[in-house]
């Protein structure tokens, strides 16, 4: 699938500059905290309510109301991120003045936000902390050889809104004493991820995604030579699904399709189209029932479609299955509406969609005395439980290793459990990877269309990124990844995730 070409957006009149590249030096700068209520200050004049500055680093600029830009790990750029950034900010003093490179973690930042809400940007905090964990824990392997890796974190914006000038930034850093060889992590499959991509690849420095998932986020389908990425697509994870269902639950036969139908989000796009090309047994006719939604998580007018849908069970020959096309973010109100239903009571329902409901477990909650019993079968990036296993893990020591660094870290053993820590890992590694390869045995220093083209000749059992989450191989044309295994899981109606299987 092509991405369209975008104009590329100016960037917006309110962003300040404060100051601009990075220090070399070693000192620390005092550390800035994102402090929530600094956020939603607000100022009034006349009437008018304006948001007031937020005091950001010196590396930092306020982009309306959020501090965006590029950190060495002194700025965390959000209380939770604390802890991980100064281990990210120590590890980088210790190579600092060593040959060495600097790899970028590009992700949008989210905002404070009030506990129990939904997470106030693209992204939440738990999904960040756990990319940025990964990244650390790569770091320090990859220092263990004679290139040493600096890490940056950049913030693009909760939204993803200032990635161009975030971009412009990482260009500068190819000039650095370690300089810029690649940028990871990349944010969700949104048209500012597109346009980031093709910026980057315009400047030859290659990107590599971690969890972007949408069908034709690659090389062939942006047009970015460059863009390669080490989770499996939509289509790959839709196509093991279509492998796992008809063999494993054959007691579904009927499906609607539900969809989000925000055209922006490439993920819930091209998650709808892949349901129609992989599941047409699931439906009479050439196409689906397909049931449309739009709206915010915990709003009424959410609720009332989910309500509406979840109303098909009590008619005429109802559905066993409904093929979840959305975020994550929307799957709590949807399941909930099914759990309460007021007909059939007794009668399982499933749920089936992707990647995106690794965290559906801790957004969900245990089901209540007196709710249907409903089950979410889903597609997992890289799952924990089935890496420890032998039986679904042929390179289990490539996961024991990267556990034990993490656990060694003192990072949280839940904060594996949605695989971005594993997915993030692996990109860093893969980046790392190759800059050792660009040089050979030489002494120079690399420079990122060195590495670029290094990555695309990671494409056969001989030449592979020996991943947390596997070892696995880049398409030399498409960039997307190759033999990543991809486990089938089920959030049970009782709540517990459970391995059902892993294809590949």
């Amino acid at each position: 699938m092509l991405i369209q070409q975008n104009p590329a957006p100016r960037r917006r009149n309110g962003t300040k500059r404060i100051a601009a590249g990075l220090s070399t030096r070693g000192r620390r700068r005092r550390r800035i905290k994102l402090i929530a209520s600094a956020v939603a200050a607000v100022a009034v004049l006349g009437g008018l309510i304006f948001p007031l500055a937020v005091p950001c680093g010196g590396e930092l600029w306020d982009d309306g109301g959020e501090c965006v830009g590029i950190s060495d790990g002194s700025t965390s750029f959000h209380p939770e991120f604390d802890a991980v950034a100064a281990k990210i900010w120590a590890e980088n003093q210790r190579v600092a003045g060593q040959r060495g490179i600097t790899i970028a973690v590009l992700v949008p930042i989210p905002l404070p936000s009030e506990s129990g809400q939904p997470p106030n940007g693209l992204l939440s905090t738990d999904q960040i902390r756990a990319l940025l964990e990964g990244a650390h824990v790569a770091q320090v392997q990859a220092n263990r050889y004679d290139l040493k890796v600096r890490l940056v974190l950049a913030n693009e914006g909760s939204r993803e809104q200032a990635w161009q000038p975030v971009v412009g930034e990482l260009e500068r850093l190819v000039r650095h004493p370690q300089p810029l060889v690649a940028v990871t992590g990349l944010g969700v499959s949104v048209q500012q991820t597109v346009d980031g991509a093709r910026a980057l690849a315009a400047a030859g420095i290659p990107s590599i995604g971690s969890v972007i998932t949408a069908d034709g986020l690659n090389t062939t389908g942006t047009g970015a030579y460059g863009l390669v990425r080490v989770n499996s697509s939509n289509d790959d994870q839709l196509a093991a699904l279509a492998e796992f269902l008809p063999r494993n639950r054959p007691d579904l036969r009927k499906a609607l399709v539900v969809a989000d139908t925000n055209p922006a989000d490439f993920y819930t796009r091209t998650l709808r189209e892949g349901f129609e090309r992989h599941f047409g047994a699931y439906w009479d006719g050439p196409r689906p029932s397909w049931m449309p939604y739009s709206g915010a998580p915990r709003t009424p007018g959410i609720v009332a479609q989910f309500n509406s849908i979840a109303g098909r069970l009590c008619g005429d020959n109802p559905p066993d299955v409904f093929f979840y096309a959305g975020r994550a973010i929307l799957l709590p109100d949807f399941v909930a509406q099914l759990r309460q239903r007021g007909c059939v009571t007794d009668r399982p329902v499933t749920v089936v969609t992707a990647s995106d409901a690794s965290d559906l477990q801790v957004a969900l909650g245990e089901p209540g005395p007196n709710d249907s019993p409903v089950s979410v079968i889903y597609t997992g990036l890289a799952e924990p439980k089935a890496l420890k296993d032998p039986r679904w893990n042929p390179t289990l020591d490539q996961y024991q290793r990267f556990e034990a660094e993490f656990r060694n870290n003192g990072f949280p053993e839940a904060d594996l459990r949605n695989g971005w820590a594993i997915m993030q890992h692996d990109a860093v590694l893969a980046a790392a990877q190759a800059s050792r390869t660009a040089i050979g045995q030489g002494l120079h220093l690399p420079a990122p269309t060195d590495v670029l083209p290094q990555l695309y000749l990671m494409n056969d059992p001989e030449h592979v990124v020996t991943g947390a989450g596997g070892s696995f191989q880049f398409d030399p044309v498409t960039g997307d990844a190759v033999g990543r295994r991809i486990p089938i899981l089920e959030l049970t109606p009782a709540g517990q995730v459970d391995v059902l299987d892993v294809v590949g």
